[in-house]
């Protein structure tokens, strides 16, 4: 008997629940990354934000919060961690939009002064990323930043050889 593949749409809208409470042991400084992005765009605070793979909303709500000014669009490919975020942005709701949209070929219209993703785009096959960073190029302002924040593997273990890289040994060194 096969069974076959869930979806991303489907493992993300299984795992909502729990999400929050995981990520924080899955990804060592969670917080700390949360900050930098907030801290990066707080050097020239945009007005209108995308933000990528938005999930439950925490890098949304951290924006709201740290730039009153800013508008943020959240996309999402699962619908439950869209729920959560609309939950968790509620008091925000005059200024962000959700969307339930794939990552990978995002539905964008306008122009963004900013676009963050954090913990999204490895999800992504590396054709798909070479797309979606064209892609997202085409709708970000002039003078705009793009904050991905996220884990990539090595483009190749010679390169482990080469350089000093962060040994896995060693999970928290970056």
């Amino acid at each position: 008997m096969s069974t076959s593949p869930r979806t991303v749409a489907a493992h993300f809208d299984d795992w909502a629940a729990r999400y929050d409470a995981e990520i924080r042991t899955q990804v060592p400084r969670y917080d700390e990354i949360q900050d930098s992005v907030v801290s990066l765009l707080s050097l020239r605070p945009p007005h209108r934000l995308l933000d990528l793979g938005t999930g439950t909303g925490v890098t949304a709500l951290r924006v709201l919060e740290a730039l009153p000014s800013a508008r943020v669009v959240g996309l999402d490919v699962s619908g439950e961690m869209l729920a959560r975020a609309r939950q968790r942005l509620r008091r925000h709701r005059n200024r962000v939009e959700l969307r339930q949209s794939n990552i990978a070929t995002p539905e964008l219209d306008g122009l963004y002064d900013a676009i963050t993703s954090v913990l999204a785009v490895h999800h992504l096959w590396a054709d798909e990323k070479r797309h979606l960073f064209s892609h997202l190029w085409e709708h970000l302002s002039p003078g705009g930043i793009l904050v991905v924040a996220d884990a990539f593997r090595n483009a190749s273990d010679r390169l482990l050889e080469l350089y000093d890289y962060p040994r896995p040994e060693y999970p928290h060194e970056v």
